[in-house]
């Protein structure tokens, strides 16, 4: 951890935030909110620490998405990391995976991706080997005539977001095609209905998206909750009681403890995340949790009560970028 804020101290943008005096430890830094976010990006964006070969929009519970930067050297990091999420979640071998990806953007958009690239980016380990079909919603919107799953193989896996499954169904059954119905739905974002949401799948693992990760953070067959490496992440939780008074009275600055320090506590999520071309250091998800477990290896989180941009993910985003 010190390693990453010396690395953060010579950033243009974090001698900003931290008014020229960098912290030694975690908890001396401020929190970064995801306005000041916003604004860092705007006003350093040429002040990475190696070129962003990619950027990526991340939505904010309640609040506008923010724009994450990645570098080349992330991008091989998060395929080694999404290999192990994606078996975790249930993939195997010779599955054909239905992605259905939202217009814009948004860091759901790279699922795809990353699991057709981690064979080539993973050689070192035993291939995923799954057949990925990318489908846009905003191909499908703007073609209704175009036959939907003309495939010798019907999806065994589906990924996306409640919204955009949703939209798929409907253009499906207008379509006159069987409903869609798989082994295994990989959910962007928490279900709005869960009933519902089962309803395209057998099983149903939630994916958690979390700013400086471009891979997400999914939930496992043999435990609740959404699992949270400390390798890749060091979770925080600022405790309801402290976010309450945080809300009562601005000038209070709200107490974080370490989530290995939270368990059974609920609060707004604080995330730091080393991303190569821009770290990402005790930014407030606005994410409201509850801390199942944790240990050396890392925490494992229940989401709780999600707001309506959390829920429907890349739209209301948009929604509020259009308002911006």
């Amino acid at each position: 951890m010190t390693a990453l804020l010396d690395r953060a101290a010579t950033l243009p943008p974090y001698r900003a935030h931290w008014h020229g005096r960098a912290p030694r430890t975690l908890e001396e830094a401020p929190f970064m909110t995801a306005w000041a976010w916003r604004r860092m990006v705007i006003r350093h964006a040429g002040a990475l620490i190696r070129p962003a070969a990619l950027w990526a929009l991340f939505p904010v519970p309640g609040d506008d998405p923010i724009w994450m930067p990645f570098a080349h050297d992330d991008v091989v990091a998060e395929a080694r990391r999404a290999l192990d999420v994606f078996r975790d979640a249930g993939l195997r071998p010779g599955d054909v995976v239905l992605s259905v990806a939202p217009e814009g953007p948004w860091v759901g958009n790279a699922l795809p991706f990353l699991m057709a690239a981690t064979d080539s980016l993973v050689p070192a380990h035993p291939p995923l080997d799954v057949q990925v079909l990318p489908l846009a919603v905003l191909t499908v919107t703007f073609r209704p005539d175009l036959t939907l799953f003309p495939f010798r193989r019907l999806p065994t896996v589906l990924v996306g977001s409640a919204a955009d499954l949703h939209a798929i169904a409907d253009f499906a059954r207008a379509a006159g095609a069987p409903p869609l119905r798989c082994r295994l739905l990989l959910l962007s974002g928490p279900a709005t209905d869960p009933a519902t949401v089962r309803g395209f799948a057998e099983t149903c693992v939630s994916l958690l998206h979390l700013p400086g990760a471009l891979a997400p953070f999914g939930e496992r067959a043999d435990a609740p909750g959404v699992w949270l490496p400390q390798d890749k992440v060091r979770a925080e939780l600022i405790p309801d009681a402290e976010w309450g008074r945080s809300i009562q009275d601005p000038a209070h600055v709200p107490r974080a403890l370490p989530a290995a320090d939270a368990q059974g506590l609920s609060g707004e999520l604080v995330v730091t995340v080393d991303n190569q071309a821009l770290p990402v250091i005790r930014l407030r998800t606005q994410e409201r949790v509850r801390v199942l477990a944790a240990d050396a290896d890392g925490v494992r989180i229940a989401r709780i009560a999600p707001s309506p941009s959390a829920v429907n993910g890349p739209r209301s985003a948009s929604t509020s970028m259009s308002r911006a």
